[in-house]
């Protein structure tokens, strides 16, 4: 890491409340370093750009087991292992890893398989509790749909994920890739956070977005750079006509300002973004 780097506001972009603490605004969603850190010369790499975002006042770090079948918590324990208190961490539960198949994940949305995932993103990333749990649901494309017995009610894992947090497990419940109605029915056990598609090309979750904004829920969006042009219809590879958007994988190469967004409720109205 470069000696001449020092840390700069402590919340870039200004802050917002997750999971009962200040958190800086843009965050560091590492789904795309694990792609890139398949040897230990590249590893170190990866750790030593985890600390650049942190030097730049990044805390909040968003992973996932099924990022690289656990490499990218592994990163995260080895850059910030001894720092643990310093740094949010929000994970996902509702996949599971597939090694080696053509779509390497597969739906695991069964109560046990949720508190599955959350046992095993803390044996990785070497904690004893996660800030933030995601819960992915695969009810609409883009992404893995749920079908036969991965079609598990709602009410069910929402419950199992109350559990969790009634251990100890985690602090805060969030939910990724769900509807309006299935926020309106989690809210009364309580949400920390909402991961739904959101950036320029596809703004489709607006409903959601306000709802989340009403009730001081923070909007933690996925695919904010436009990672492929996304529509209601699917997701179509590659940058939207006349424009190039930068990827959640620029981070990679040494900056990481692009890998997440996080808009706190009072400017997250279209046009007054703050990142």
């Amino acid at each position: 890491m470069s000696e001449t780097l020092v840390r700069g506001d402590p919340f870039p972009g200004g802050s917002f409340p997750l999971a009962g603490r200040p958190i800086a605004r843009v965050g560091y969603g590492t789904g795309q370093v694990t792609r890139h850190a398949g040897n230990s010369e590249a590893q170190a790499k990866a750790v030593e750009l985890l600390h650049v975002a942190f030097d730049l006042g990044i805390t909040h770090f968003d992973t996932a087991q099924f990022y690289g079948n656990g490499l990218a918590n592994e990163l995260l324990r080895a850059s910030f292992g001894n720092r643990r208190n310093d740094i949010l961490i929000a994970t996902k539960a509702g996949a599971k890893p597939v090694p080696g198949a053509p779509i390497p994940l597969e739906a695991a949305q069964k109560p046990f398989e949720l508190r599955a995932a959350v046992e095993a993103n803390l044996l990785t990333l070497g904690t004893n509790w996660i800030d933030v749990v995601n819960l992915r649901r695969m009810d609409f494309a883009p992404g893995l749909l749920a079908d036969g017995e991965q079609l598990v009610p709602f009410e069910d894992q929402l419950a199992e994920m109350a559990a969790l947090r009634d251990e100890g497990k985690i602090l805060g419940i969030g939910l990724s890739h769900v509807t309006v109605e299935q926020l309106r029915t989690a809210m009364p056990v309580g949400m920390s956070c909402v991961q739904n598609i959101y950036n320029m090309v596809d703004r489709s979750q607006e409903p959601l977005l306000e709802l989340c904004i009403k009730n001081d829920i923070a909007w933690i969006p996925y695919s904010p750079s436009v990672v492929a042009w996304h529509t209601p219809q699917g997701r179509r590879p590659g940058p939207c006509p006349g424009r190039r958007f930068p990827s959640r994988g620029d981070g990679i190469a040494g900056r990481p300002g692009m890998a997440a967004h996080a808009f706190a409720k009072h400017d997250a109205h279209p046009g007054n973004e703050q990142h």
